[in-house]
């Protein structure tokens, strides 16, 4: 008989809200909160951070489970889309293509990123509904947008002249990876099709997996790279993998690469190499083949890879919803893997991005998705480009592309691309190493969000920031579970009420799990403070308040906590988790002792 049971049989259903421990009560407050939401994202006016913290806040907590887990991280996303539409009423226009790129890789990527995971809304209904309004929302904040864009983008393909704070596809081989190259051997992954916001997801996956985010020393910001105009991969995909302008499919691409002269001068006697999807599985597809794994293995200083993956899941149909880790990319795993165990940086790059289908209205055109001739004039949602920007191999250099994400001309899929919106045309890239050494020359950098993106309530640190504590409470009618708010210092607090904890580090499973963490393992007493942090909050912080709480700066958390996780979760069950959703760090106490043996 569950809690709900009991309620429901002394008709006291209405009260469940009260309790963190009934099913019932969670959806009954997450009416409120959905209700609370919406009446601040319906009065268009700004909407202060600290509002809607304070909402999340007063939703509670929820029953353990994978399903309200979701739930949990649908809230957050849902809070994160509010924050992105008030956040973007207040930035300025763009001005020059190059901050019109900036300001959607840097601040509304990441609101892309956030609505894409709400597709689909909610059972119930008053989420829903929030959710359908803030979709509707964003929608309208990207079309101006890309209604802006489209015309700097056509301004800049009439002009052909090339600012400098710009990367164009085609110079990627010698702006983006030769650099890298110079310090360090690289493995460079192509991943067709892949977005912003898909990168951003993936990038996330990545750190918390131990990977740092690096560039070179000497260069500044990360470089906003262009697709080709029309971006599609026959031109953008042979253009980025050459280093020319050009068209042409996997030999063109093979050719260009192995011969491309920033990266032979960086070689060091060794010729660049470039694997397509048939060469990098084995006959049965289900490990990486031995030329792959050879090549990653070898002194070739830089071996590049195509994976059609989110192209090709954007050609089929769209009732699949899918989360973007390296999990699921068959193969990504085991090939970051060997280019870790190769000492190598791992630079991911798209040659464009793509739309996703959110209701698009399929429109007469040509044979492309989303970009067609001038036989008519453009409609309400295209625009006409045409100079020496555009591809030299289309006709005229002249076409007529969508601007808007609502169009396309082909049959409904997945997704598409051959548009000129800022999701398809502007390109993601980073640079990723695993280790503590970095190669001398390559400098760690954080991985940056925009300040709406932080869920974190704690403005002035976490040492004394209110927490819920459980205690027992025994009656003649059994144990009840109280909860109560009590301020925390984690220099002083349960030292002495974690007998349990001392004795688990000084048992011979931590020590053996300390050998299996590296050369350089965290000590006993670095793993006391991260347990002793996350105990003393119940179990579960979010990341920003764990960097505060151990002094850690922001970029070393995932690196951190991928050895913590090395350590704490024996036989690899979750002691330690990191719900990348939520942005949340959970410690399971009961099965720490389990593991450890201790009571």
């Amino acid at each position: 008989t569950t809690l709900d049971d009991l309620l429901k049989a002394i008709q006291a259903s209405k009260f469940a809200g009260l309790s963190d421990l009934s099913e019932l009560g969670f959806k009954q407050r997450l009416q409120v909160f959905a209700k609370s939401v919406m009446s601040l994202v319906d009065s268009d006016r700004p909407i202060a951070a600290v509002t809607l913290r304070g909402i999340r806040a007063s939703l509670g907590a929820a029953k353990p489970g994978a399903v309200l887990e979701r739930r949990l991280g649908k809230v957050d996303m849902v809070l994160r889309c509010a924050m992105a539409i008030s956040a973007a009423r207040e930035r300025p226009i763009p001005r020059s293509l190059a901050e019109a790129m900036a300001a959607y890789r840097e601040n509304d990527a990441f609101a892309d990123w956030a609505r894409f995971a709400l597709v689909g809304g909610d059972d119930s209904p008053e989420l829903s509904e929030l959710i359908g309004k803030l979709l509707l929302k964003i929608r309208r904040l990207r079309e101006e947008q890309n209604r802006s864009f489209g015309q700097l983008l056509a301004d800049w393909a009439a002009s052909g002249s090339q600012p400098s704070d710009i990367v164009a596809i085609h110079e990627v081989l010698e702006k983006v990876v030769a650099p890298v190259a110079e310090h360090s051997p690289v493995l460079l992954v192509v991943l067709d099709g892949m977005s912003v916001p898909v990168f951003l997801e993936l990038r996330s996956d990545l750190l918390s997996h131990g990977w740092s985010s690096v560039r070179p020393s000497n260069s500044g910001t990360t470089p906003l790279i262009l697709s080709s105009i029309p971006s599609v991969t026959q031109y953008a995909r042979v253009s980025l993998l050459s280093g020319s302008r050009r068209s042409g499919g996997q030999a063109e691409e093979a050719a260009g690469f192995s011969t491309n002269p920033p990266l032979c001068a960086v070689s060091r006697n060794s010729t660049p190499a470039l694997f397509h999807k048939a060469a990098l599985t084995s006959g049965d597809e289900s490990t990486v083949s031995v030329t792959v794994r050879d090549a990653i293995q070898s002194p070739t200083r830089v071996v590049g890879l195509v994976i059609n993956a989110i192209d090709d899941l954007l050609s089929k149909g769209d009732q699949i919803s899918i989360r973007w880790t390296a999990s699921a990319i068959r193969m990504l795993p085991s090939l970051l893997g060997l280019a870790r165990d190769a000492g190598r940086a791992v630079i991911l790059v798209s040659d464009h991005g793509h739309v996703a289908e959110l209701g698009t209205t399929q429109v007469r055109g040509g044979d492309s998705d989303r970009y067609r001739s001038l036989d008519t004039p453009p409609a309400d949602g295209e625009i006409t480009l045409e100079g020496p920007g555009v591809h030299p191999d289309i006709s005229g250099q002249r076409l007529i592309a969508p601007w808007s994400e609502a169009m396309r001309y082909s049959v409904r899929k997945a997704g598409y691309h051959g548009g000129v919106s800022l999701q398809e045309m502007v390109v993601p890239n980073g640079v990723f190493f695993y280790g503590q050494r970095l190669p001398v020359g390559l400098s760690e950098v954080s991985a940056a969000s925009p300040s709406w993106w932080s869920l974190d309530d704690s403005e002035a640190g976490v040492a004394k920031a209110p927490v819920v504590t459980t205690t027992t409470r025994t009656s003649g009618k059994g144990t009840a579970e109280t909860l109560f708010e009590q301020p925390i210092d984690v220099a002083t607090a349960a030292g002495s009420d974690l007998i349990w904890l001392d004795s688990a580090l000084a048992s011979d499973v931590f020590a053996s799990q300390r050998r299996l963490a590296g050369r350089t393992p965290p000590s006993a007493e670095e793993v006391r403070r991260l347990i002793v942090c996350l105990a003393d909050r119940g179990g579960k912080l979010t990341k920003t308040a764990m960097s505060r709480a151990l002094g850690l700066p922001d970029l070393r958390l995932p690196g951190y906590l991928s050895l913590m996780r090395r350590i704490l979760n024996v036989d690899g069950y979750a002691v330690l988790s990191v719900h990348e959703e939520s942005s949340t760090i959970e410690f399971n106490v009961t099965l720490f002792k389990t593991q450890f043996g201790v009571r």
